[in-house]
């Protein structure tokens, strides 16, 4: 019994620092991709991250996410993951549009009831390539879908491993 009230408390404790209300959780362990954000809602997380390179369609899936708290960044590249700045656009841009380009879109749980969701409308992606690893800063001004309320998202990620995994590619 005790040892269930305990994982109870952690587990609690682990989501309360997700949930993007200002806290940050400090006990992850592995790649992470770390997130601040203001405007209509405020707060930080860090989550565990991932990137899955899509070598057919050229594409590289940046994702951060734990629990209702997830950030994906989808990186379309020219030919290859290379060294620059790269625009974040709104994906109906990105998709078709000149390479290379960026998008991103953003969820958390803003209240006990509301899963707030945003995507990137505009910002600057920076990249960095390095042996099989990949890191980058970003900027973003993000919107939800159908309402002009907005937020400046800032992150970043670090030796994120690249690997090549079919699943999930477009």
């Amino acid at each position: 019994m005790a040892v269930v009230v305990l994982l109870t408390a952690i587990g609690g404790g682990a989501w309360r620092g997700l949930r993007g209300n200002g806290g940050t959780a400090t006990s992850l362990l592995g790649p992470a991709l770390t997130l601040t954000w203001k405007g209509k809602f405020a707060g930080a997380v860090t989550l565990p991250a991932t990137v899955n390179w899509c070598p057919g369609s050229r594409v590289a899936i940046v994702e951060g996410l734990s629990n209702d708290t997830g950030f994906v960044l989808v990186v379309h590249a020219a030919d290859s993951l290379a060294k620059g700045t790269l625009s974040i656009l709104p994906h109906e841009f990105v998709a078709n549009g000149p390479r290379p380009a960026a998008s991103a879109a953003m969820r958390w749980p803003a209240d006990s009831v509301t899963l707030a969701g945003y995507r990137g409308q505009n910002g600057l992606l920076e990249l960095v390539p390095g042996d099989r690893l990949l890191s980058g800063t970003f900027t973003a001004r993000m919107q939800p879908p159908m309402s002009l309320d907005t937020i400046s998202v800032t992150g970043a990620f670090r030796n994120l491993k690249i690997e090549s995994r079919a699943v999930g590619c477009p």
